[in-house]
């Protein structure tokens, strides 16, 4: 599909199989384990290569935007207010189809780790709106969210980012003053 030739394939074959692992805990040591998926972690290629191996995710998710960086995948999907319980139903359609794709590839979803930011220029009761599910899990709907270090709520004001950046430099200022005393 990305046109490596037989050579290219063979080489990262060889840095991928036959690895094996084992874990010491109390001065003890299992016996040698066989890992079968998977990418070393820390390593140069893992990024690469994990971005390679979900490369098709994109092709699933029919409705939405998506975004990804590194192993956190974000989706958007807009629709005027009046138009919610499409854009939930829309939205459960691709959650769905992204839980069967990730169960194909032998990933595991974390829906404790996802949330839904329902964002509006008004106000928004999120007790009616439809639920959003990860497989049989229903998500949280939260009123803001960080992104890559950047505070989104649901109105896209910046004012919760700056308290946070703001509180972060007194907190600093703070322990600053403090050792110097």
């Amino acid at each position: 599909m990305y046109g490596f030739n037989t050579h290219a394939l063979k080489l990262m074959a060889s840095y991928l199989d036959g690895r094996t692992q084992r874990v010491c805990l109390n001065n003890k040591t299992s016996t040698l384990k066989l890992i079968t998926s998977g990418v070393p972690q820390g390593s140069i290629l893992g990024p690469i290569l994990f971005s390679i191996f979900i490369n098709d995710l994109f092709a699933v998710v029919e409705n939405a935007s998506i975004h990804c960086y590194a192993d956190d995948v974000q989706i958007y999907l807009s629709n005027r207010i009046g138009l919610t319980e499409d854009l939930c139903f829309r939205l459960n359609e691709d959650l769905l189809n992204i839980s069967t794709w990730a169960e194909r590839n032998s990933l595991r979803l974390n829906p404790q780790k996802s949330n839904v930011l329902p964002i509006s220029r008004h106000d928004i009761d999120v007790s009616h709106l439809p639920p959003i599910h990860i497989g049989s899990e229903q998500l949280k709907y939260v009123s803001k969210a960080t992104n890559l270090g950047f505070v989104l709520n649901s109105n896209l004001s910046c004012v919760d980012h700056i308290n946070q950046s703001v509180s972060k430099i007194y907190f600093t200022l703070r322990n600053l003053r403090l050792s110097a005393e």
